[in-house]
């Protein structure tokens, strides 16, 4: 099963699946990143039901259904397309969202190679993906002593399998680097909290000081972000 079928049985829910404070967090998170470092003509690789569309000049998407949600919020400027396979001229963009596992779902060296021609020189990649860590049982401090290796493992949504490419830090900037691109910012998260992929749910008080609690000690522990489960890079093209 491929990533398109996934999301396009499940577009319609998608919302719902990802509406819990741990996402949230995530999205903030997201926010400020593209606040900070997109500008000018911006797409959107990967742009599901349009989460962060208000940001982007374009958006596409493998899956016609998460295109179709994402016009319900008056989105237009939509197109479907594979990452691998983006229908745009060389040296367009200004500025690339390409957020939340769409790196880890695809043939990333392809998609890669795709950014760099697409962007202006001195263009702007923002991207997140899940790392090794993001389904380990791992403590911190294991995840600090370990080396774990980027891998491909089998992954499971709902009644779906398909294909999931999980990176390790230096793998992820690597990617990039050999692709003449030039790190500015590295960010990870879901250090010490815990992600909640698709599970909408309602945190209770005492769950909200703890995710506010977890969320300040990882801004601290920075510095130890090769442990955390989700990678936030910011690359310029050379």
């Amino acid at each position: 099963m491929n990533s398109k079928n996934l999301y396009d049985a499940t577009a319609e829910k998608y919302d719902d699946r990802h509406d819990n404070a741990r996402t949230k967090y995530m999205r903030t998170v997201e926010n400020k990143l593209i606040k900070r470092y997109a500008s000018g003509k911006v797409l959107d690789i990967g742009c599901g039901t349009g989460q962060h569309m208000k940001y982007a000049n374009v958006g596409v998407d493998i899956s016609a259904e998460m295109l179709r949600e994402a016009k319900k919020k008056g989105h237009d400027l939509l197109v479907q397309a594979k990452a691998e396979e983006l229908p745009f001229a060389d040296n367009f963009f200004d500025s690339i969202l390409c957020i939340f596992t769409v790196l880890n779902l695809c043939n990333y060296n392809m998609a890669v190679q795709e950014i760099h021609r697409i962007l202006k020189k001195n263009g702007i990649a923002i991207v997140s993906v899940a790392s090794i860590w993001d389904h380990s049982k791992e403590n911190l401090a294991k995840r600090l002593v370990y080396n774990k290796q980027s891998h491909a493992l089998t992954m499971r949504i709902e009644k779906f399998r398909f294909r999931f490419f999980a990176f390790n830090k230096n793998d992820l900037i690597g990617l990039f680097e050999q692709n003449n691109f030039r790190l500015l910012h590295f960010k990870g998260i879901y250090m010490i909290a815990k992600p909640y992929w698709g599970w909408h749910r309602h945190h209770s008080l005492p769950e909200k000081i703890k995710l506010k609690t977890e969320c300040f000690l990882e801004k601290i522990l920075q510095p130890l972000n090769k442990s955390a489960r989700m990678y936030f890079g910011v690359f310029r093209k050379q």
